[in-house]
Parts: structure tokens; sequence; C-alpha cells
């Protein structure tokens, strides 16, 4: 093929790409690349939607936006520490276990084996906070409750031994030696 031809090969594929007077650039994908030409940014379609890569200095990707959220990866481009979708905010350790959830009313944590440890919310009726123990049992609680204060503190089996409640008729203590048969 000689220079012209290639030179004319060339002119009708930019000009399938762009017409005189438009300004739209159509591709499948566009790398954006540095002095070194080390991909940093790649905006492409991927199953048939968009996704936009943004890579560190090592070329691993370490931010990606797609149709489901925004996930930030560690430095080696490997593990997602956290994700931002509708549904809220996770953010996950080195391992890739989901550690702390944030949606719109609540607040969750979880430890390294992925047992919810503590619960904070707001719903309709007021804002609670439970504990749970290793075995994901809730020990602890303390709620408003229609604006009615209320704390349990739990057994292991999830029996309530204390209790302090404040209702309509005054405060409520209750303190329970309750034992399994």
């Amino acid at each position: 093929m000689t220079i012209e031809e290639r030179l004319e090969a060339l002119e009708q594929k930019l000009s399938a790409i762009s017409k005189p007077g438009e300004k739209i650039i159509q591709a499948e994908q566009f790398v954006l690349v540095n002095s070194n030409g080390e991909a940093r940014a790649i905006l492409m379609v991927h199953d048939d939607k968009p996704l936009l890569g943004l890579n560190a200095a090592n070329e691993k990707v370490r931010a990606q936006l797609d149709l489901t959220g925004l996930h930030l990866f560690d430095e080696n481009g490997e593990v997602v520490r956290a994700s931002l979708d509708l549904n809220g905010l996770n953010l996950f350790d080195e391992n890739g276990n989901l550690r702390a959830s944030l949606a719109l009313k609540a607040l969750y944590l979880f430890d390294e084996n992925g047992k919810d440890r503590a619960l904070l919310i707001v719903d309709d009726h007021g804002p609670g906070l439970s504990l749970n123990d290793e075995n994901g049992n809730l020990r602890a609680l303390l709620t408003v409750h229609d604006d009615k204060p209320f704390l349990s503190l739990n057994d292991g089996n999830e029996n309530l031994r204390a209790g302090l409640q404040v209702s309509d008729r005054g405060p409520l203590l209750t303190l329970d030696d309750w034992s399994a048969p």
C-alpha cells in the first residue's frame, strides 16, 4: 500500500468519526496517557455499559465509575476498598471484607469475620444503637422509641438482664437473674 493510499484510508476513517462542522468524536474507547505513554484514564463501553477507569502511576485501576456506582481500589488495583451506589457507601478492609456500610437511615459496622457488631439507625420512631457480641447476638440496645428512651442489656443468649425505660407513667428499672432450665 502506498503512502497516498494509506493517507486516503486514514482520511476516510477520520471523516467517518467526525464530520466537518460537528464537534462530536466517536470511539469505542478513549485512553488518556501521560508523557511516558502510560494509561492514566480509560473511558470505554464494556458489556454495552459506559465505564470510566482512573489508573495510578503503576497503571493499576484505583477508581472506576460505572452504572452500578463509584468503586475505589487498593494500591494494586485488585481489592475494592470503598464503593458508593444508590444504596449507600460501603467500606472494605484490605482483604475485601465489608467493615462498614452507610445507608440512608443507618450505619452498620462489621468485624473482621463479617459479623454485624454495631448498628446506628434513625427510623420513623426515633434513633437507636444496637451492639452485638462476636456471635452476632444482641447484647445492648439503646433507643428512643416515640420519644421514650429505653436501654436494655442482654446476656449471651439475648435474654434481657437489665433494662431501663421511661414511659408516660414514669421510670422503670428491670433486673433479671433469669437462667435457662
